[in-house]
């Protein structure tokens, strides 16, 4: 939405009343996702915001579709990805970028999404993720919310502390089912998968047994395989979309990793982005 149109839609009192309004009722709780959504347009429906917002989205929409017809496709160009990478990392960017190459993703933005969110998350180590006994319990529930809050006293065991905030009595459904999985799946690998569901499906992908050996995760080879399943989930590479710039390439695959619309997970990865270049 343009400056000049959210402004003239904000002069109007009455609509300011009525966002004052929803803000006040409106229940906000962790994890409510499209059910606030759904609340405040339930809510809204026939009012006069409702109108003019929707009215506005419609033209910015619009405007997104002429800009992305004007974009050029170059998807058929032969384009190399350059980057600024050295030593192991540079070694994890030029095999992955590789087995991207090998797998059928060819489109330099895809290709350029991959990478950020990749390293974003890893920093291309093949790691497994760190335990959080020197961080600050702020900082722990700014990261796992209310399972932070119930967890953190547990910071410095990273075997039960993991299973507080992964295992089966955790309240996320990651597939772990036996007491010790929180811990045993906890996130390894480029992109930080986790949960013994994940190891399974992502496991089946790549025909290796990660639920059985979830330390395979860790290996540099496996890695890159299991994040290039992850991101095309397993299917023909073809089936991804045919992005014309890097935003949208960046954000798609930045909300796929996280599980849903993130623009934390997006901001983290575009700026890993400019650390990667197109060379035709």
């Amino acid at each position: 939405m343009s400056n000049k149109k959210y402004l003239s839609v904000m002069k109007d009192e009455n609509l300011l009343n009525e966002i004052k309004r929803v803000k006040e009722l409106m229940p906000v709780n962790e994890g409510l996702g499209s059910d606030v959504l759904n609340y405040i347009k339930d809510y809204l429906k026939d009012t006069e915001i409702y109108k003019a917002i929707t009215s506005l989205v419609d033209d910015d929409e619009k405007d997104s579709e002429d800009k992305s017809d004007k974009e050029p496709d170059m998807s058929g160009v032969d384009i190399k990805i350059t980057h600024d990478y050295s030593g192991r990392a540079k070694n994890m960017v030029d095999r992955t970028i590789k087995e991207m190459e090998d797998m059928g993703i060819h489109n330099p933005y895809a290709q350029i999404g991959i990478l950020s969110v990749i390293g974003k998350e890893s920093g291309f180590e093949a790691v497994i993720e760190k335990g959080y006994c020197g961080t600050s319990d702020a900082r722990i529930v700014e990261v796992f919310g209310d399972r932070g809050s119930k967890c953190k006293s547990l910071k410095c065991s990273d075997e039960k502390f993991f299973d507080c905030v992964y295992g089966k009595n955790s309240g996320v459904r990651l597939g772990n089912t036996e007491p010790g999985d929180g811990w045993k799946y906890v996130g390894r690998g480029l992109n930080g998968i986790t949960g013994k569901a994940n190891y399974r499906r992502i496991g089946d992908m790549i025909g290796e047994d990660l639920v059985g050996n979830p330390e395979l995760l860790e290996d540099p080879e496996v890695s890159v395989k299991a994040a290039i399943a992850y991101f095309t989930k397993g299917k023909n590479p073809e089936s991804l979309p045919n992005f014309k710039n890097e935003d949208d390439a960046i954000n798609y695959f930045s909300d796929l990793n996280a599980g849903s619309s993130s623009s934390l997970a997006r901001r983290k990865a575009k700026q890993v982005a400019p650390n990667f270049k197109l060379k035709v």
